[in-house]
């Protein structure tokens, strides 16, 4: 029968469908927290999957075309308005209220995930000036100084500064992917690992 839950449903299946893959989709790209891409990808598939959510659920309750026979006439449980109802219902909710109980659940949602958007804006930012300066860094030329250097393959490296692992006096350079403390006395320049390091040192070639 055209007026029942069931074929009203079925009529918008693939809009319920589609909504659900979005918000589960947009939860799981959320829950696995994959840098940067689950919040890029994450939340709008969530926003998107919860409204078009709410207009199918509009879509359901809005399409209901009653046959006098099979219906009886009914306080609301809300505005007490009489309304249509089928015969095994005592209770019921007339469609204008149910629109507008749907209009405050769609304010609510929309309040909630304006909430939750600053915060994740926020650390989006973070994460993606974390990715900007670590590929920055990682794009820094190794370069081979000239002068007399012990050990002699600290020679090619890369000059750092953001760990403050070594002494005053001392520059920190990366010699094969290992940090060294280097110091210059005259034309030599001296780089030994830093006191706290436990990491080997790189032996020349």
């Amino acid at each position: 029968m055209n007026n029942n839950l069931g074929y009203r449903i079925l009529q918008s299946l693939g809009m319920i469908i589609i909504s659900l893959a979005l918000l589960i989709a947009g939860v799981a790209l959320l829950f696995i927290q994959v840098p940067f891409w689950s919040l890029v990808y994450g939340l709008p598939a969530v926003f998107l999957g919860i409204m078009m959510t709410i207009l199918t659920f509009n879509e359901v309750a809005k399409n209901r075309v009653a046959e006098i026979g099979e219906y009886h006439q009914i306080a609301c449980r809300v505005c007490g308005k009489s309304t249509l109802a089928p015969y095994l219902i005592e209770k019921t909710v007339c469609v204008d209220c149910q629109y507008k109980m749907a209009q405050k659940l769609q304010i609510g949602i929309l309040v909630a995930i304006a909430v939750l958007a600053i915060p994740l804006t926020f650390t989006l930012t973070q994460q993606v000036q974390v990715l900007y300066q670590s590929a920055h860094e990682s794009k820094k030329p190794i370069l081979c100084e000239i002068g007399e250097w012990n050990p002699q393959f600290c020679r090619c490296g890369v000059w750092e500064n953001s760990h403050d692992v070594c002494q005053s006096g001392e520059r920190e350079r990366i010699c094969g992917s290992i940090l060294y403390c280097c110091q210059q006395a005259g034309n030599m320049i001296t780089c030994k690992q830093p006191i706290n390091s436990s990491t080997p040192p790189l032996l020349p070639k």
